[in-house]
């Protein structure tokens, strides 16, 4: 439960200090393996920024199989085509063939999640602004 909840702050230094934490020897590896990809959802880039840098690291703590499906994993929050790419990239570079392959997969849903955000999000926030519109209408009029 305080890990769920380390994960999903918003603050983004007690985010960096959270990511730190969960690769700790404090922390089960499998609990900071869920962490982690919990904690890559709120702060993809801190989360990705930080095992990118960390590599020997991650790899100790997770060990091989595990550290080949995290890696993907926590890239999976990311939105926009260029990480996508980094993903495989990287992948490429430090990961084994089963770790390459789950970072193609994950790729292609950040692909995915990329062009769906460039095709619907300004439709939504046209809706969302009026929605905006009518409520301060509303209240104004009351």
């Amino acid at each position: 439960m305080y890990l769920r909840a380390l994960s999903a702050v918003r603050d983004p230094e007690l985010a960096q200090r959270s990511v730190q934490f969960f690769v700790s020897k404090h922390i089960a590896p499998g609990d900071a393996g869920r962490a982690l990809e919990e904690a890559a959802w709120e702060h993809p880039e801190i989360v990705w920024t930080f095992a990118t840098t960390h590599i020997k690291q991650f790899q100790q703590r997770f060990g091989f199989f595990r550290w080949n499906r995290l890696l993907p994993s926590l890239a999976a929050g990311f939105t926009d085509s260029e990480r996508a790419d980094d993903l495989v990239q990287f992948a490429k570079q430090n990961l084994a063939a089963q770790g390459q392959r789950e970072a193609d997969n994950a790729a292609n849903l950040i692909r995915f999640r990329a062009e769906l955000k460039k095709r619907e999000l300004a439709k939504i926030d046209r809706w969302v602004a009026t929605k905006i519109v009518r409520v301060s209408a509303n209240s104004q009029s009351n």
